[in-house]
C-alpha cells in the first residue's frame, strides 16, 4: 500500500494508540484507486482508508486483510444509485475526512457536501448533505447555515459527537446521539481583528483538544 509522506505520517502517529506493529507494516494488496484519507481505530485494530473515487474500506488484523468496502454516497441513495446509468455510478466525490465514532466500531466519513455515519461492514446508520442537517437558527449567530465539510474529527474518545470544519469558515459540532443535529457552529475568523486577508478562507482541519 502505497502512502504519501501525509497519510504514512499520521500512521506513525497512531503508534501511541496502541496498534500492532504489523497493522502499520503489512502490506495492501487490493488496488486503491487513489487515497485521500486514512485513519486508525486502536480499540478495535481496524484501519479506514477513503480514496478519490468515494469508496470506504475497512482493513482489519496484522495482515490488513480486507473486510469490507462502500461508498456512503451510493449506499445512502438506492434511489440515486438505480436511476444512474452504469458509466456514471462511479462518478462520487472523493472521501475528505474519517473518524472512529463511539465505541461501536463506527467510522464517520465525509464528502464535500455529505456527512455519513457506518458500521465496520458498510450499514449505513446516518447519512445526510450537511445543507440538510437539523440546527436552531439561534446556533448559527445570524450568519448562513454552512453546506460544505472539509474534515472531521471526533470530540473525544468515544464520542457520539464530532468536530466538522467548513469551507465557509465555520466550525460545528454534529451530534449523532441526536440524529444527526448541528449542536454548535461558530465562525473562528470573527475573533480576528485584522484585514480581510487576514482572516480564514475555509477551516481545513480540526482537531481534539482537552484540558
Amino acid at each position: 500500500l502505497d502512502l504519501d509522506l501525509d497519510l504514512a505520517q499520521q500512521v506513525q502517529q497512531d503508534e501511541a494508540g496502541g496498534l500492532p506493529i504489523g497493522l502499520r507494516m503489512a502490506p495492501v494488496t487490493q488496488n486503491f484507486a487513489g487515497l485521500t484519507t486514512i485513519r486508525t481505530d486502536p480499540r478495535h485494530e481496524l484501519v479506514w482508508v477513503g480514496d478519490v473515487t468515494g469508496n470506504v474500506t475497512t482493513l482489519v488484523g496484522e495482515s490488513l486483510e480486507r473486510y469490507a468496502c462502500w461508498n456512503p454516497e451510493r449506499s445512502a441513495s438506492v434511489e440515486r444509485k438505480q436511476s444512474l446509468p452504469p458509466h456514471m455510478q462511479s462518478q462520487t466525490k472523493a472521501i475528505l475526512g474519517l473518524t472512529p465514532v463511539s465505541g461501536e466500531a463506527l467510522v464517520a466519513s465525509c464528502s464535500s457536501d455529505m456527512l455519513t455515519l457506518n458500521h465496520i461492514g458498510g450499514f449505513t446508520r446516518f447519512s445526510s448533505k450537511i445543507e440538510n442537517l437539523k440546527c436552531k437558527t439561534q446556533i448559527l449567530q445570524g450568519k448562513g447555515k454552512p453546506t460544505t465539510c472539509t474534515s472531521i474529527e471526533a470530540t473525544y474518545p468515544l464520542s457520539s459527537t464530532i468536530s466538522v470544519g467548513h469551507s465557509e469558515g465555520a466550525v460545528s459540532l454534529v451530534d449523532f446521539s441526536r440524529e444527526g443535529e448541528m449542536v454548535a457552529c461558530c465562525w473562528p475568523d470573527k475573533s480576528f481583528q485584522g484585514s480581510a486577508e487576514s482572516r480564514l478562507s475555509g477551516v481545513h482541519c480540526v482537531a481534539p483538544f482537552r484540558r
